[in-house]
Order: structure tokens, then sequence, then C-alpha cells
């Protein structure tokens, strides 16, 4: 499309430019002038989407200066929140010369010196007196440092997951007279300490650090990986192998299939009802260290005999988890569940939580906890 001569919002297509022709992204380069006279090399696309959406742009000097060069007296005027009480002078020299002035915040009427462009991005697309800071769009508006001090601080002591927000560390103003974010200082549960902007803390729903969020996403992998393995027919039927091998070196009758012996597992204990799993992925020590610490939850599932003076014969077995398989002794169901509620009436006031799931260094596991403890002291003795 030949643009050649053609006037759209403030621009005046004079030529197109020697090299390149075209932009990176493939639209036709135009050299434009706008009405305050600066000159500006534009892609065809941004011409042609201010012309069908109507949009009035110009270059970012259109509206900071005069005709004639010289900044315009804005004392009185609103842009965005702030409003101008009077000019201070000038700040820098030569070209990089830029007029100050003293602005009043209308939010919290703090006030503070800023340039005149500074200004210009803070009346944003509500104004029509400026265009864009570049060919794509309006700057940010730029707030003003005492309201975005009172907005990090009026979080200090609000929590969002595992992190609590302690302290903050106020913005300032640059010299380019772009004001630097506000920052909070959180801490997470795990003691770790974390910096981030008040944008991201109220956006990007953080929960907790890097490094708890990776030990989560791992322990989330880990049990899922328990769980499929626990509904599979195959690892079942290495399970219910290595009990039939147990009973007969104990001398104890093993009459169940695995088909029965699967369709009895749910996936929960029956006397407890808390969650057990099975899995035969992990084999060594040095393979149970992660996010879990030992695998606790490795091969909780446990074969029990509701009757111990029976074998494993149908109608007398059932899946439990194997803590409370080594409580129960060779008590009967109702025994062990006497018992459980003799301990948990007398001792009502002690303990009021499911800990006892998490118990380390018990059963099978006290050897790989012992063979991991091994090695750290050898690896610590060899530093």
């Amino acid at each position: 499309m030949n643009l050649l001569g053609k006037k759209i919002a403030k621009w005046t297509i004079l030529r197109q430019p020697d090299k390149p022709p075209y932009s990176a992204r493939g639209s036709l380069l135009w050299v434009c002038r706008c009405e305050c006279g600066n000159e500006s090399i534009i892609p065809s696309r941004h011409l042609n989407r201010y012309e069908r959406g109507g949009i009035n742009a110009g270059c970012r000097q259109c509206g900071i200066r005069t005709s004639d060069g010289s900044s315009p007296d804005v004392a009185g005027k609103e842009f965005g929140t702030w409003r101008v009480i009077r000019r201070l002078g000038t700040r820098g020299e030569g070209d990089n010369r830029k007029s100050l002035w003293l602005c009043q915040c209308l939010v919290c009427s703090h006030t503070e010196e800023l340039i005149r462009g500074s200004l210009v991005v803070s009346a944003g697309k509500e104004h029509s007196q400026v265009g864009p800071t570049d060919t794509l769009g309006l700057g940010s508006p730029q707030k003003c440092i005492n309201c975005m001090t009172i907005e990090a601080e009026n979080l200090v002591g609000t929590a969002c997951g595992q992190y609590t927000i302690c302290d903050t560390v106020p913005p300032k103003r640059l010299d380019n007279g772009v004001a630097s974010p506000a920052y909070v200082i959180c801490y997470c549960s795990c003691g770790r300490e974390t910096r981030m902007t008040v944008y991201r803390w109220k956006h990007s729903q953080s929960e907790m650090c890097f490094e708890c969020r990776d030990t989560k996403i791992a322990a989330n992998r880990r049990e899922k990986a328990f769980k499929d393995a626990s509904t599979d027919t195959v690892t079942i039927s290495r399970f219910l192998r290595r009990r039939r091998h147990d009973a007969e070196k104990r001398g104890l009758q093993y009459a169940i299939s695995d088909e029965y012996a699967i369709s009895l597992f749910t996936g929960t204990c029956a006397l407890s009802g808390v969650d057990i799993y099975l899995n035969n992925t992990f084999s060594h020590p040095s393979d149970w260290k992660g996010a879990l610490g030992p695998l606790h939850q490795l091969n909780t599932a446990s074969l029990d005999r509701i009757d111990s003076t029976k074998g494993y014969i149908p109608g007398n077995v059932q899946w439990v988890h194997h803590l409370v398989n080594i409580a129960k002794q060779v008590m009967t169901d109702q025994q062990f569940i006497s018992m459980c509620k003799t301990v948990t009436v007398f001792q009502k006031d002690t303990v009021n939580d499911n800990t006892w799931i998490d118990v380390r260094g018990m059963d099978r596991n006290i050897r790989a906890k012992r063979q991991i403890a091994s090695l750290e002291i050898e690896a610590s003795t060899e530093k």
C-alpha cells in the first residue's frame, strides 16, 4: 500500500527510508513528520492501526514542547493523579535539559519534583493532548512515591500461602523521572527470605519460595507414582509373592489367590481409613532421599490376618497400614480397636492430628535410615 504524502493522525508520510525498507516483522517502513516538526520512522502496520482505530497519535515530544521548542506553562493543570503547582527551573544541560515542576498528588497530597516528561506519561490514555511514548502506544502511568510506600506498608503482616510480609523497601524517583517499584520482603515458612514488587505480590499469587515449590512438586509427583503403582495389579502381585514366601517360612497357611487379595485392596487402611500405598520402584536407600525425606510412604500397605491364630485364608485377611499392623500384633480387630479407644480417651488433650502416619525409621525403613546416616557420616569424614 502506497502511503506517500498521506496524513494519518498527527503524522504526515514523507518518504521511505534508505535502509532497511522493512521492519524485523516485515512491515514497510515510512519516514513521517509529526505536527510538532519531529520526524520518526514508523512501520505501516502502526499507521494502519492509527487510521482504523481513529487514534490521534503523535510523537512523544508532541505536547511536551511548543512549536518554537520551549516548554509550555502547565501550572494549575492536572495530569493523571498530579496537579502542577509551579515551575522550579530546569534539570540537565544542552539537549538533555528538561523542565522541572513542583507537583502535588491528588490522592495523598504529597508533593514531588517531576520533569515534564513524567507528567506527560502520567496522563495515560485518558488525556489526548499527548501522543504515545513510542509507536506502540502510551506509556505506563507514573505513580506517587508516597502512595506506593503506603500501599506497600499496608501489606505488612498479610500472608498468602506460606509467605508472610515482614518488611518493605520504599521506592525512589530516578534521574529520568521514572519511579522504581516498591518492594515487600516476604518470609517463607521454611525461613527463606524473598523480595518481590507489590504488583507481583498482588497478581502472581505466589504462595511459597522456589525451593518449597520444587519440593512440593517433587512430593506430588512421587505420591502420584505411589498411587499409580498401588493400583497396578503387577505391583500388588509382586508384593503378594513376598507375603506367600514369608508365610511358608513361618509355617502359616496361605490359601488366597492374587485375584482375591487384589479385589480387597481399596487404597485405604481397613482399620484407620488412611491412605496406603504399594511401590517397588525405589529399592536403593539413595533413592529414598527426596522431597519426602526417607520415603515413609513407601510400601505402607500391609496384608493383615484378622485372626492371628489362622493363616492367610479367604475371609481372614485385610489391607491395613503397616504401622497399624505392627501395633495390632496378635490382637483381634475388636481388641485392637478397644485398646486404641482407651489410649485416645486417656491422651485426648495430647495429640490432635495424624502425625503417626509420618513416623519415620520404623519397620522396614529403619535399615534405609541407618544406611543413609552412615553414608552422610562417611561423606562428612572425607571432607
